[in-house]
């Protein structure tokens, strides 16, 4: 619930803009008339318009829209990060140094952190799989030189500036704290951790310009705001908040631990059965004990989940190692049909699932059993895939089926629709193919071949044939208005993909197939 809120365009970047585009469009001098230093005004404007940048080029639906490759999205974000430490410590080395020597150690100093946690994630790859043990990390590294500094700033007791310099290492150690404890209470698998990453972003991004200009123009904070303050924060980084929720939702009290086991559950010979069919129509049906048996008692995997919103851990197989051996000497290509238990099914290929380490789960590590899932609060098991880290999260392309309790392999033999020859590369048909097979294929069939979770777009009747192309396009883009289901929305699709895709419809008009009717032969 609270990660929803927290990835929204309301949050990020508008709720972060409000602050400080408010106070450039009132003021930019003094609150008291109080001298300040000369260097301050430039200084706020150059970190408001950074920070107006951030906020806007960092955002998820800004990256989306323009395409950003997820290199180039990660490189600005590290950026951004780093300009936004720079900010405070060239800050405070300025207020008693020369322009020169205090932008090259503001720099030096800035780079400390992010160099020592890329030789950390270097030595600890996979304990750093996890992007939010990376984000804690960091925190607490740039946190330990904060502290540094405000110690530095004992010796300068005497030299002008001092106050205001001790003032601002507060407050960023004030939002850096907060944003470790969060990212603590988030890696323990409480979903509150992101309302209050809420609170260090708004400080951070919206209050950063006004606090220092407001402490440069009154009386400063004083050592006993500045004990307080350390001591706020001391207390945020090491508790967790009243009104906690555990990551399947149920109430926790403050301060409960998830019971997360170091091994792996021995999977009960009673399991539910699994069937294992061949691209011949014949099978055979396994418990989990048996496989359990053949290859070994799982490993740990760690993902974010879509369906739970919240950091997970379970036990399973490598999708690879699995369907080796429940299809053995069938080769590495095609694709494999997963069924569920409602009968929904989808067809995923054995190289995207080997190529992003796919896993066959059948226990929750965090949880005496599994908590129910999705939005008929289902069973997950008896297998459940699923997809490590946090990069592949979108169930359009990668889909989490969950109650599995069949798997097909299918032939590597490409399902061509249309002409037999195949629709003109650069055609708006053929882009509407390759948009039908990565986005729609999996729920829809096209002539009795594809999934059967919605209807046939093209058998007995085309889609087009009884639905006018406006409807069609309109519900494709957002179902959810027309009515509720399981079809997701498709924000991101172009009106030229949305083109495509009816003008496929449309031509698929003259090549139906339909070997299920009754004249079929």
């Amino acid at each position: 619930m609270f990660q929803e809120f927290y990835g929204s365009f309301f949050q990020h970047p508008v709720m972060l803009w409000a602050i400080p585009l408010l106070y450039v469009g009132l003021r930019f001098r003094a609150l008291s008339g109080l001298e300040r230093p000369s260097f301050l005004a430039p200084y706020l404007k150059l970190v408001t318009v950074g920070t107006l940048l951030d906020a806007t080029l960092t955002t998820e639906s800004i990256i989306e829209w323009a395409s950003v490759s997820p290199g180039l999205a990660q490189a600005i974000a590290i950026v951004f990060v780093i300009l936004g430490d720079f900010r405070v410590l060239y800050l405070v080395l300025r207020l008693h140094g020369s322009p020169y020597q205090t932008g090259i150690a503001a720099l030096a100093m800035s780079l400390v952190v992010p160099l020592l946690q890329g030789l950390l994630t270097q030595i600890f790859p996979e304990w750093f799989a996890n992007v939010r043990h990376t984000f804690l990390v960091y925190e607490l590294l740039f946190i330990a030189l904060l502290v540094a500094l405000l110690l530095r700033q004992r010796k300068l007791e005497n030299e002008p500036g001092v106050q205001l310099a001790r003032d601002v290492l507060v407050y960023a150690l004030t939002y850096y704290c907060l944003w470790a404890t969060a990212d603590i209470i988030i890696v323990a698998g409480f979903d509150v951790g992101y309302l209050i990453r809420v609170i260090p972003n708004v400080l951070y991004y919206g209050v950063f310009v006004v606090f220092v200009d407001y402490r440069a123009s009154v009386r400063p904070l004083g050592t006993r705001s500045l004990k307080a303050t350390l001591v706020v924060s001391l207390i945020a980084l090491l508790g967790l908040p009243l009104g906690c929720s555990r990551a399947d939702g149920s109430p926790a009290p403050c301060g409960e631990t998830r019971p997360v086991s170091t091994e792996a559950p021995r999977v009960a010979p009673e399991s539910a059965r699994i069937r294992l069919g061949d691209p011949k129509g014949e099978g055979r049906e396994v418990t989990l004990a048996e496989v359990e048996k053949a290859l070994g008692a799982g490993k740990k995997v760690e993902t974010f989940d879509p369906y739970y919103s919240a950091h997970k851990a379970f036990w399973g197989w490598p999708a690879s190692e699995f369907l080796a051996w429940a299809f053995p000497g069938q080769g590495e290509g095609g694709e494999v049909e997963l069924r569920a238990v409602d009968g929904y099914e989808v067809r995923l290929s054995l190289s995207q699932l080997a190529r992003d380490r796919a896993f066959f789960v059948y226990a929750d590590a965090e949880l005496p059993s599994w908590a129910p899932i999705g939005p008929r609060a289902a069973d997950p098991g008896p297998l459940y895939l699923v997809w490590p880290g946090e990069k592949h999260t979108d169930l359009t392309t990668h889909p989490r089926p969950y109650s599995v309790v069949a798997l097909r392999k299918v032939s590597e033999e490409k399902v061509r629709f249309g002409p037999p020859e195949g629709f003109a590369e650069g055609t708006p048909e053929r882009r509407g193919e390759e948009l039908f097979e990565s986005r729609c294929i999996r729920c829809h069939a096209m002539n009795q071949v594809g999934g059967k979770v919605g209807p046939d777009l093209n058998v007995p009747r085309n889609i087009l044939e009884y639905r006018a192309e406006a409807d069609v396009v309109a519900y494709i883009r957002d179902p959810g208005a027309f009515r509720y289901g399981t079809m997701p929305s498709h924000p991101d699709l172009s009106e030229e993909d949305l083109s495509a895709l009816t003008q496929f419809l449309r031509a698929m008009q003259k090549f139906k197939h339909d070997p299920g009717s009754k004249g079929a032969h």
